[in-house]
C-alpha cells in the first residue's frame, strides 16, 4: 500500500508540474502592462520583487521542507499561486500588482527545491533513482508543455475576449494546483530528529556548497543559465510588439517556442547518456551566449524566432540538467535546503539583473542590452567551464 501510495507520486508530479506553468495570460502579460503605459522598468520591477520575496524566503522553505516535509512547502506554495492570480484581478493598479507579485515570491520559493527533492527521495525509496533523469526530462518537458498550450489558448481568449479574462480563467488552475499538492504522499527517506534546528541545518547545508567544489561551480553554472533565460524569456513580448505581430499570434510564437523546449526536455534522458557532462555544459553556456549576441545583429522577426528555437532547445535541456546533477551531489536530508541554496543564488541574479537590464533597455534600446547581456554571460561560463572541468570528463 505505502509504495502504490508513493508510485502515484510520479503521476501526480506529472500533472503538478503541467498546471504550474498554465498561465492563460503568460504569453501577453507583458503587453498587458505595456497597454496600461508602465515602462519597461517599471515592467521588470514585476519581476524583480517576485525575485526578492523569493530569494528572502527561498532557504527557510527549504529549511521548513528538510524539516517538516516537502508536501508542506507545495501546499503553501499552491495556495500563494491561488493569491497571486486573486490579486491579479482585482485591480489595474500599479501597487496592487506588486502585492500580487508578493504572492507570486512565495509560490516560487516554496516550490523551489521542494519539488524536486519530493520527485528524487520518491524515486530513491521505491529504488528507482536510475530513473530520474529520464523521468525528470519527461517531467520538464510536460512543464513546457503546458506552458505552450495555455500560451495558445489564453492568447486567442485575449483577442476575443480580454486579457483580463484570461487571468480569470487561471484561478482554476490555481485551485486544482492545490489539490494536487494535498494529495502527494511524503516519503520517508531520512529521520528527522528534534535536536535539528532551523540556525544549524541552514549552517550545515552552507558548508556543504561551500566544501564542495563541484557542487558550487554546478550551482553558480546552472543558476546563472537558468536566470539568462528567464530574463530573455520576459522580453519576448516586447520584441514581438515592436514587430507589430496580432496579438493572437503571440501565442502562436509562444507555443512553438515552448514545444522545441519540451522536445529536448523529453529526449534528455538518452541525451544524458549519449553525450558528455562537460559537452551538455558547453553546449548549454557558450551556445546560448552566441545567440544571445547575434540577436544584435538582426531586426527581422523571423531570424529572431529563429534564434530563439535554438535557445528554447537549450533552456530545454537546462532544467533536467540542474536537477539531475545537483541532486547526485546531495545528501537527502540536505537537499531541499542545498537546492534552495542554488534557487536563492538565481533569485539573486534575477532580482538584481532583471530591473537593470530595464533600465539598460530603456536607454539603449533592446537590441543592445542583448548584445550586453550575451557577452557578459559568455565571460561568466568561461569561468565556470574552466573550474569544473577536473571534475568531469
Amino acid at each position: 500500500m505505502i509504495n502504490k501510495s508513493l508510485e502515484a507520486n510520479i503521476w501526480k508530479y506529472y500533472v503538478y508540474q503541467f498546471l504550474h506553468l498554465f498561465f492563460l495570460f503568460g504569453a501577453i502579460m507583458t503587453v498587458y502592462f505595456l497597454d496600461l503605459n508602465f515602462s519597461l522598468f517599471q515592467i521588470m520591477i514585476f519581476g524583480s520583487m517576485t525575485w526578492v520575496v523569493s530569494l528572502i524566503l527561498e532557504v527557510p522553505s527549504g529549511i521548513i521542507a528538510d524539516l517538516y516535509g516537502r508536501k508542506t512547502t507545495l501546499i503553501i506554495s499552491s495556495a500563494a499561486y491561488l493569491f497571486f492570480i486573486t490579486f491579479l484581478l482585482i485591480s489595474e493598479y500599479y501597487l496592487v500588482f506588486l502585492v500580487a507579485t508578493i504572492f507570486s515570491g512565495i509560490r516560487l520559493s516554496f516550490k523551489s527545491g521542494s519539488d524536486s527533492a519530493l520527485l528524487y527521495d520518491t524515486l530513491k525509496e521505491l529504488k528507482r533513482e536510475d530513473e530520474h533523469p529520464k523521468i525528470t526530462g519527461k517531467v520538464s518537458s510536460l512543464y513546457l508543455v503546458g506552458s505552450a498550450i495555455s500560451a495558445l489558448i489564453g492568447s486567442y481568449i485575449a483577442k476575443y475576449t480580454s486579457i483580463r479574462y484570461a487571468i480569470f480563467l487561471t484561478l482554476f488552475v490555481a485551485i486544482a494546483s492545490l489539490i494536487v499538492t494535498m494529495s502527494f504522499k511524503e516519503p520517508k527517506m531520512h529521520k528527522r530528529t528534534a535536536k535539528k534546528n532551523y540556525f544549524g541545518h541552514l549552517i550545515e547545508s552552507l558548508k556543504i556548497c561551500m566544501n564542495n567544489n563541484k557542487l558550487k561551480w554546478l550551482i553558480i553554472l546552472l543558476s546563472s543559465i537558468n536566470a539568462l533565460f528567464m530574463i530573455i524569456f520576459g522580453y519576448i513580448q516586447v520584441f514581438l510588439k515592436d514587430y507589430n505581430l496580432d496579438i493572437a499570434l503571440f501565442g502562436w510564437v509562444y507555443m512553438g517556442l515552448i514545444l522545441f523546449a519540451a522536445t529536448s526536455s523529453y529526449f534528455y534522458g538518452s541525451i544524458h547518456k549519449k553525450v558528455s557532462d562537460m559537452n551538455i555544459f558547453r553546449i548549454m553556456a557558450y551556445l546560448s551566449s552566441i545567440l544571445v549576441i547575434l540577436m544584435f545583429f538582426r531586426n527581422n522577426v523571423i531570424i529572431f524566432i529563429a534564434l530563439m528555437l535554438v535557445l528554447e532547445l537549450i533552456f530545454g535541456l537546462s532544467r533536467p540538467t540542474k536537477s539531475h546533477f545537483l541532486n547526485k551531489e546531495i545528501e537527502s536530508k540536505y537537499r531541499a535546503t542545498v537546492l534552495s541554496l542554488a534557487g536563492l543564488l538565481g533569485g539573486l541574479s534575477l532580482a538584481i539583473f532583471q530591473p537593470l537590464t530595464g533600465f539598460i533597455g530603456d536607454i539603449v534600446g533592446i537590441y543592445w542590452l542583448f548584445l550586453i547581456m550575451g557577452i557578459s554571460f559568455l565571460v561568466l561560463s568561461m569561468v565556470c567551464i574552466g573550474k569544473l572541468t577536473k571534475h568531469y570528463v
